[in-house]
């Protein structure tokens, strides 16, 4: 909700909530209540997980405004920690892929299956997923550390974007 702000974009999430539009279903109802006061300030459920607001893909370009991708090439690698105290900067960085950071097409229908793994069927698509994994791993990769300042975030991560 932070990102939103910091973004000049919460007030219009909140003025389609206010004339009855809808986040996507699996957004917790102490997110669009937040939105609905005006409220900014990260929620954090009981096992410490920063509850977040969640748009449906069309929602992205409509309320948000920007354009969505057809494809894109892998260049980099970013493991983010974002926090509103932390001060941004590059980290040193041992992370490594691990299966947590990939989006399981079986259990999880919020996200777009942009990698068509979903389409195929399950021995293929572990396959499919072993190989991008594994392409992924070889990567250059990098640890960032942002807060909600978008210009110290755009210092820290066009570098890494032109290496």
């Amino acid at each position: 909700m932070g990102l939103l702000r910091a973004h000049g974009l919460l007030d219009g999430v909140r003025a389609r909530l206010v004339a009855g539009e809808r986040l996507h279903p699996t957004v917790d109802p102490r997110v669009t209540a937040a939105i609905l006061h005006g409220h900014d300030t990260p929620l954090i459920d009981n096992g410490g997980k920063e509850l977040k607001p969640q748009f449906f893909p069309h929602q992205l370009v409509d309320w948000l405004g920007p354009r969505l991708a057809r494809s894109a090439v892998a260049g980099r690698l970013l493991f983010p920690h974002v926090s509103p105290t932390t001060q941004p900067a590059l980290r040193p960085t041992e992370q490594t892929l691990a299966d947590s950071d990939f989006f399981d097409p079986d259990s999880d229908d919020r996200y777009p299956d942009f990698l068509h793994l979903a389409r195929t069927i399950p021995k293929r698509r572990h396959e499919l997923w072993v190989q991008t994994r594994q392409h992924l791993a070889t990567l250059p990769h990098s640890s960032v550390a942002l807060n909600y300042d978008t210009a110290a975030a755009r210092r820290i991560l066009t570098p890494l974007i032109n290496r």
